[in-house]
This record gives C-alpha cells, sequence and structure tokens, in this order.
C-alpha cells in the first residue's frame, strides 16, 4: 500500500465492526481482498475535538513508522463519553477521513488496522526487507494458546529471506510488570524459543531439528518483558 508492504495474520484481533465498514466504504481506498486501511484512537475525554484529534494523528505519525496516511480512510474514534461523531467526514492533514464513533469500555488498543467487509479488524505488521539475510527467523506475537512465538515467513518481493515484521508500537503501553513493552528486540540464535528452531548461527543445522518446545528462561524473561519480539 503506497508502496510500503505489511503482513496480516490469519486470526482478526477484533471482531464485529460490520457497521464500521460500511460507514467507511463511501470515502475509502480499498486495498487487496476488500480491506480497508482505518485508524483507531482512544480517547476518555468527553470534549475531545477536531483539534485534539489532529494532534493525536500528529503523535502517531512521530512515534511509529507502521501506521501513516494511508490509514486516514476511516477514524475510529473510541470511549465511554466521547460525543457522536458517527457518519461525518473530517479533513485531518490534507486528508478526508470517514469518522465513526464506538462507546465501548473495553478499548482496542490504538493504532493502524485493517478492517473486512465482515467487521473483522487486523492488526498490521510493516515488513521491512532482511536484503542481507541477517535474520535466521522472524517471530510474530506471543501466542497463549501453543504458548510459543510462531515464525513468520512472509516476504517482501524480490527478496528471498523472509521479511522482518514489526507491529505497530502503538498497540503497547509500558507497564511494571512489562517495561520494554513495544520495543522491539533481537535475540541471538543461539538461544531456544518454544516454536522456533534455534540454529546456533548454521542455516543446515537448523533443517535437522523441530522448532523447540522449551524456551531458555533468560529469553522467555526477556520476550514476556518487551511482550514483542521481531527477529532471531
Amino acid at each position: 500500500m503506497d508502496g510500503i508492504y505489511y503482513y496480516l495474520p490469519g486470526k482478526a484481533f477484533s471482531h464485529g465492526h460490520a457497521n464500521i465498514y460500511t460507514a467507511a466504504t463511501a470515502g475509502s481506498k480499498s486495498s487487496a481482498k476488500g480491506l480497508i486501511p482505518v485508524t483507531v484512537i482512544n480517547s476518555g475525554a468527553a470534549n475531545f475535538n477536531l483539534a485534539a484529534l489532529e494532534s493525536t494523528i500528529l503523535g502517531f505519525g512521530q512515534q511509529d513508522d507502521v501506521w501513516g496516511q494511508n490509514f486516514l480512510s476511516a477514524i475510529i474514534l473510541q470511549g465511554t463519553s466521547i460525543q457522536d461523531y458517527s457518519d461525518s467526514t473530517v479533513n485531518v492533514l490534507n486528508r478526508t477521513s470517514t469518522l465513526t464513533t464506538v462507546q465501548s469500555s473495553t478499548e482496542i488498543p490504538q493504532g493502524p488496522y485493517f478492517i473486512s467487509a465482515t467487521g473483522d479488524l487486523y492488526q498490521p505488521y510493516r515488513l521491512y526487507p532482511d536484503t542481507e539475510g541477517a535474520f535466521t527467523q522472524p517471530m510474530g506475537p506471543f501466542d497463549a494458546t501453543t504458548s510459543t512465538f510462531p515464525a513468520l515467513t512472509a516476504t517482501v518481493p524480490g527478496i528471498a529471506s523472509p521479511g522482518v515484521a514489526v507491529p505497530s508500537r502503538l498497540y503497547y503501553t509500558k507497564t511494571a510488570s512489562q517495561p520494554l513493552a513495544g520495543v522491539r528486540t533481537g535475540i541471538k540464535d543461539i538461544f531456544d524459543i518454544a516454536g522456533l528452531r534455534t540454529s546456533n548461527g548454521n542455516r543446515a543445522f537448523e533443517d535437522l531439528y523441530p522448532p523447540e518446545t522449551q524456551p531458555l528462561f533468560q529469553s522467555n524473561v526477556l520476550l514476556m518483558l518487551a511482550q514483542f519480539s521481531s527477529e532471531k
């Protein structure tokens, strides 16, 4: 999209937003498979206005390399006591966006998403080309159902090595228990990570053994503190 490649996981992050897709389609720029890029913004303030909206979006561009102005096709404004802006349009950064308000106490992390015609929201990963083949295996976020970090094999056209897929920093909030949340982390490929093969720096060795089932304690702690790791 606009020269940037994204990876979408097969599992939607959130469901049940078909009304948002319907409201957004009129002025949106559709991409592959009918998906529409949208931006989610969370605000608990009843007096959240258009000036605050533009300030928030400007901050997104300064903080994040996954979100971009191409996600301004539609804006989902989410909160429990905000003014209803549904079915209206706004001009933000010289782009016309469809604005939809969702009164919700269960907040979807703010940031960039793709929404499908069935109302499923997907968190995109920006694919960076690994032109030198420096990383043995990019990885996805922790899968609680299998207690593993899945391998990501998406590629950028023209590059043989898997692309390094990174999520938006906007999804994560640092806490006392996860002080590295949102920090992109590299783990040297001599440490076991559940769900990934350990090659000890030898790609031929990697092909001989299955993915690890038990992580090394130190690497597991680091990944839990970071909440997400992008490559090994």
